[in-house]
């Protein structure tokens, strides 16, 4: 981790809020107590590593540990005496003056871990220290849940690519921050994993004190196991419970097809959704993303001199706890007991660079190195490369690709292209030697409607980023308080034969429709290739290449090399499924950020309408008239806007 005390290193933050004289303070206390110190080791709470605990003096012994911004400066000391229980809410908690600093953190970063973990309160947090070598991370205390994303955000560099355990109070509020802590660090390029404490504990204090330092040690290097091995799960679902936008697709619902649910998929969607509050829809699409990255790029069909393999790109769009989370977490499941080995090693958390993603997937590199006699000189390899080219992205916040990918000069919106037109991913940087051929990547993407129209944008939808995902609208399915039953669902048998299915499709290459699939093919042909002159046409411009990558992973569930009628019915059945779905959630949105401004202000007026100047005013008048005469052309000709002329010039504008 970075040294404050190195050159160069950023002079420290003070929050206005800092006692003035809390450094000073600081180096007035006793480094050592023989009282205080007694106490701590009868709880197996000393020694603690570094710096960070001294003692006060006055009467009873007081603990005190010092407030450190993202440089490691003290900006703030919390003393207590003795820490009881009772005494952690009590007003000795905190004697100095300043409160609790914003962004703050306790103690220091300890520099000899691969992880880290956040833990909320004083107690907690001299719980993890002691348990910090037996775990292998490095506690990182923060003085109160609402502090979590603070203090996350203020040391954004410091936890990006790292591990980074999350376990704050086992109560509503401590939930709610865990998750926009997840999210905090996801944004900042972290691999979190959420690390609950078990049913009946509400933090690290209550379980040291109960059950103590020993085996709170147990459990809590048994909850880190299973928290691990469940992590994008436990991330994906905790995001749904922040609270975000409810942005929820209107009226009228997509209506899956029974055809949609053909063959294995379906088998399993049937299987678990009595015993789910998730979507169908979400169940199936996602079977089949996993099913056809683990297929990896053997299986594959031939449209003119272009290959369809089995890897897609999906979206789930629902509101926030519509159980997009969950549903990824049965397919998981799943997948897991067909092929731990993939689920394991292929499957990551998020799409934060283009780098990011050809580096997964990345070639061997190799070095042209001249011999010292003169010779020639010798290609030698500097890079190994990705031995497996398989990688499936489960993205729970997909808006943030959509945020970085409208950066300027970043490549992640054209990789993303490249990995499902061809799987041969280069880039434009020429400081970057690293590119990736016959790369077989799968998208899984969530989010809510709100988010998707905030960040997706014209150019997005013009370059043809869009199209290549299937938008799917999810919905919880139903309330279940008192849990699902699942664990007594006895699935063997169905996961064996996905896993029959999956070790036969890797031996298939070119694959083929029979005559009664050809026959339906040529049927719908047009239909599929005619799409609306709209946003919605757009997205859904890749109508055929879908299907015939979706009827490809129906007929391998089946088994086979030949796609046949049935295969593609099921197909058709998921893609109208799909296309309804974007008509929900893209709607009316024109692609023109500036025109869906506009409509949304005419429908707030309502039968006032506005005029040309109102409508200038929206955009602070930054927007030229011809501008602003582009995108009411646009909403006009889609006959969403009308107009009444002014008798002193100009018009009024109304929605339809």
């Amino acid at each position: 981790m970075p040294d404050p005390s190195a050159p160069g290193y950023p002079e420290p933050r003070v929050p206005k809020s800092s006692p003035p004289d809390a450094k000073a303070y600081w180096n007035k206390l006793a480094q050592a107590d023989p009282e205080g110190e007694a106490y701590l080791t009868s709880r197996g709470l000393w020694p603690i590593p570094g710096d960070c605990v001294r003692f006060a003096s006055g009467g009873r012994y007081r603990i005190a540990v010092r407030l450190n911004d993202s440089a490691g400066e003290v900006v703030n000391v919390h003393r207590r005496p003795a820490m009881s229980r009772d005494q952690v809410n009590g007003p000795n908690f905190l004697l100095m003056t300043g409160a609790r600093v914003k962004g703050t953190t306790y103690g220091h970063l300890l520099d000899s871990f691969d992880a880290d973990w956040i833990v909320e309160g004083l107690a907690d947090w001299l719980g993890a220290m002691a348990l910090a070598e037996r775990l292998g991370a490095c506690p990182i205390g923060i003085p109160g849940v609402g502090n979590a994303v603070a203090a996350v955000e203020e040391r954004a560099e410091l936890f990006r690519n790292r591990h980074v355990y999350v376990s704050l109070d086992n109560d509503e509020e401590g939930q709610q921050a865990a998750a926009k802590t997840v999210v905090a660090l996801r944004a900042c390029g972290a691999k979190p994993i959420l690390a609950r404490y078990p049913a009946g504990f509400k933090d690290l204090g209550e379980l040291i004190e109960k059950r103590g330092i020993g085996a709170a040690g147990d459990v809590m290097a048994e909850v880190f196991l299973a928290a691990g091995e469940h992590a994008s799960d436990e991330a994906a679902a905790a995001v749904e419970v922040e609270d975000e936008p409810k942005g929820d697709p209107g009226e009228p619902w997509p209506v899956l097809k029974d055809e949609a649910l053909y063959g294995l998929a379906g088998e399993f969607v049937r299987m678990v959704e009595p015993h789910t509050e998730s979507d169908r829809a979400a169940l199936l699409i996602q079977l089949l993303a996993c099913f056809g990255n683990a297929v990896g790029r053997g299986p594959h069909f031939e449209v003119e001199a272009d290959r369809h393999y089995a890897n897609i790109f999906a979206v789930l769009v629902g509101k926030t706890a519509s159980g997009k989370g969950t549903s990824f977490g049965h397919v998981k499941r799943a997948l897991r007991v067909v092929d731990e080995g993939w689920v394991k090693k292929n499957i990551v958390g998020n799409l934060a660079s283009g780098e990011g993603l050809i580096h997964a997937v990345r070639d061997p590199i190799y070095k042209d190195e001249p011999n010292e006699d003169g010779s020639p000189s010798k290609r030698i390899c500097i890079d190994q490369g990705a031995e497996d080219k398989r990688l499936l992205v489960h993205e729970s916040e997909f808006s943030s690709p959509l945020v970085i990918g409208k950066r300027p000069g970043n490549t992640l919106s054209l990789l993303i292209r490249q990995a499902w037109e061809s799987g041969d991913l280069s880039n434009t940087n020429k400081n970057s030697p690293e590119r990736a051929t016959d790369a077989h990547i799968s998208i899984i993407g969530h989010i809510t409607r709100d988010e998707l129209l905030q960040h997706v944008d014209s150019l997005g939808i013009a370059n043809g980023f869009a199209n290549r995902f299937l938008w799917v609208c999810v919905k919880s399915s139903k309330d279940l308080p008192f849990g699902s039953g699942f664990s007594e669902v006895p699935v063997g048998p169905l996961y064996a034969r996905v896993g029959r299915a999956l070790q036969t499709a890797r031996s298939i290459a070119a694959m083929h429709r029979d005559d009664g699939a050809n026959r339906l093919w040529a049927e719908v042909y047009s239909k599929l290739k005619d799409q609306p002159a709209n946003m919605v046409g757009s997205v859904c411009g890749r109508a055929r290449p879908q299907v015939v990558r979706l009827s490809l992973l129906y007929a391998l569930l089946d088994g086979g090399r030949v796609i046949r009628r049935e295969h593609l019915l099921a197909a058709l059945a998921l893609w109208d499924y799909c296309a309804e779905s974007a008509r929900v959630i893209f709607g009316d949105a024109s692609g023109d950020p500036d025109a869906d401004k506009i409509l949304a202000a005419l429908r707030a007026a309502g039968s006032k309408g506005l005029t040309g100047a109102d409508i200038n005013r929206l955009f602070g008048g930054h927007r030229n008239p011809k501008q602003l005469d582009a995108s009411l052309s646009r909403l006009l000709g889609r006959g969403l806007i009308r107009f009444e002329p002014l008798l002193k010039g100009g018009a009024r504008y109304f929605a339809c």
